[in-house]
């Protein structure tokens, strides 16, 4: 699993109209990441970093949790997975005001059945969030490990025309 992630972020790492967040993270944050603006050195204008955002989170338990902050950030993530023409708005009392422009998120999210279940509730997978999910199944056999992935001789050139496509 691990190895088939590394290899997916490999493929976008250098290509700059991808943000990618690898890691931990919770609803309120990611929000803030999305939203995020910098002062344009050159015009002393501040400019959104952008809010089309590849997050990637290896094992989906360790990065969400369980319980009410796990709720909270698949019901968050259902709501901005649709990329929306317009701005997406979040005020808090402590935080203050975000302003996420046409949110496009994409999620690429490693885990077991049994992980799965603990971490995200059967009403939210019943709720939307898995019609907005590609689940992919690996049958896990320890007897056929490959300790060095094997690729094909036109690698390179399929690394090359998908990294196109992305961009």
């Amino acid at each position: 699993k691990d190895t088939a992630i590394n290899r997916a972020i490999d493929f976008v790492r250098f290509i700059p109209t991808v943000r990618t967040f690898v890691g931990k993270t919770t609803a309120s944050h990611l929000i803030d990441f999305m939203a995020k603006r910098t002062k344009n050195p050159k015009t002393g204008a501040w400019e959104h970093l952008g809010a089309k955002v590849w997050l990637v989170t290896s094992e989906l338990a360790n990065s969400v949790g369980s319980g009410p902050i796990a709720e909270s950030f698949v019901k968050s993530m259902t709501d901005l997975y649709g990329g929306k023409d317009r701005p997406w708005e979040e005020g808090t009392r402590t935080t203050g005001y975000n302003l996420v422009r046409s949110p496009c998120l994409n999620w690429l999210a490693g885990t077991t059945k049994e992980w799965l279940c603990e971490t995200i509730s059967r009403t939210n997978l019943q709720g939307g969030f898995f019609a907005r999910v590609c689940p992919i199944e690996g049958q896990y056999d320890p007897n056929t490990r490959l300790l060095e992935p094997q690729y094909p001789s036109d690698y390179n050139e399929t690394r090359n025309a998908i990294q196109d496509r992305i961009e």
